[in-house]
C-alpha cells in the first residue's frame, strides 16, 4: 500500500488527540485517588473503631445463633483407605528424554516491542532530556508487566512522535505509528476502566458527599454517622447479651 504524507499527518493528529485524552484521564484519576484516600482517612478517624466494634459484635451474634441452632452432630465413620500404590519404573529411553535440556525460550514479543521503541526514543531525544527520559523508559523496560503503551503515554509531544527516522520509508513510518495508535488506544481504555472502577469504590459516594458540603458541614456529617453507628452498636450489644443468656441457659439444661 502506498502511503502519502497526508495520511501520516492525519495519523499524527489522531495520536496527538489520544495522548491528550490519556494525559487528562491520568491526571483526573490521580486526583480522584488522592481525594478518595483523604476521605477514607477522615471517615476512618471518626468511624474506624466503631465499625470494628460492629464487626466484632456481628461475628459474635452469628456465632451464638449458630451454636443455639446446632444439634448434636452425628459421628462420621472413620475412613481408612485400603488402596496401595506401586512405584512404576520408567523405561530408560523415557528417562533419557526427560533429562534432555529444554529448548531456549523464545524472546518475549512485549520485550522486543519495548526495546525497539526505546531505541527509537533514544535516537530522537535531546541530550539535555536524555537522562530523565531514559530513566522512565528503563523503568518500563525492566517491568515485564508493562508494554509500549506505558512508555508512549509518558512522552511529551515532539520530534519523537513527528519525525521520520532516516532509515524509515513512509510505509514503515505509517506502520510504526499505527502500532503506536493501537497501544495508546489500549491505554486510553485502561484509564477509562480505572476511572470507572474508582467510581464503584465504597468511598466514592462519600467523596461526592464531601464535595457538596463545606468542610464544617462535612465533619458534622461524619459526626452524625458516628453517632448512628454508636447507637447501632448499642443495639447489637444488647442482642448479643440476650443470645449469651440463652446460650448459658441451654448449657445448663444440657448439663443436667
Amino acid at each position: 500500500m502506498s502511503v502519502t504524507q497526508t495520511q501520516i499527518e492525519q495519523l499524527l493528529e489522531a495520536l496527538k488527540t489520544l495522548l491528550a485524552q490519556i494525559s487528562s484521564l491520568r491526571q483526573q484519576t490521580d486526583e480522584i485517588e488522592k481525594d478518595l484516600a483523604q476521605v477514607q482517612g477522615e471517615y476512618d478517624q471518626k468511624l474506624g473503631s466503631l465499625n470494628a466494634e460492629a464487626d466484632r459484635l456481628e461475628a459474635l451474634k452469628t456465632s451464638l445463633k449458630n451454636r443455639l441452632a446446632q444439634k448434636k452432630p452425628a459421628v462420621a465413620p472413620e475412613y481408612i483407605s485400603n488402596s496401595t500404590t506401586n512405584k512404576v519404573e520408567l523405561p530408560p529411553q523415557i528417562l533419557e528424554t526427560q533429562r534432555d535440556e529444554p529448548p531456549p525460550p523464545l524472546e518475549n514479543p512485549r520485550s522486543k516491542r519495548k526495546r525497539d521503541l526505546a531505541d527509537h526514543i533514544e535516537y530522537f531525544i535531546a541530550e539535555s532530556d536524555r537522562e530523565p527520559i531514559m530513566q522512565i523508559i528503563n523503568a518500563v523496560l525492566a517491568n515485564e508487566q508493562q508494554d509500549v503503551g506505558e512508555m508512549l503515554e509518558l512522552l511529551s509531544w515532539g520530534e519523537i512522535w513527528t519525525v521520520r527516522a532516516e532509515w524509515e520509508t513512509l510505509e514503515e513510518q505509517y506502520a510504526r505509528l499505527k502500532s503506536w495508535q493501537e497501544a495508546l488506544s489500549e491505554r486510553l481504555t485502561y484509564w477509562q476502566n480505572t476511572r470507572h472502577r474508582l467510581e464503584k469504590t465504597p468511598f466514592h459516594g462519600l467523596w461526592q458527599e464531601k464535595r457538596s458540603r463545606s468542610q464544617e458541614d462535612w465533619l458534622a456529617f461524619l459526626d452524625n454517622l458516628a453517632q448512628q453507628q454508636a447507637e447501632g452498636n448499642t443495639r447489637l450489644a444488647h442482642e448479643v447479651e440476650v443470645l449469651e443468656q440463652q446460650w448459658q441457659a441451654k448449657q445448663e439444661v444440657n448439663n443436667v
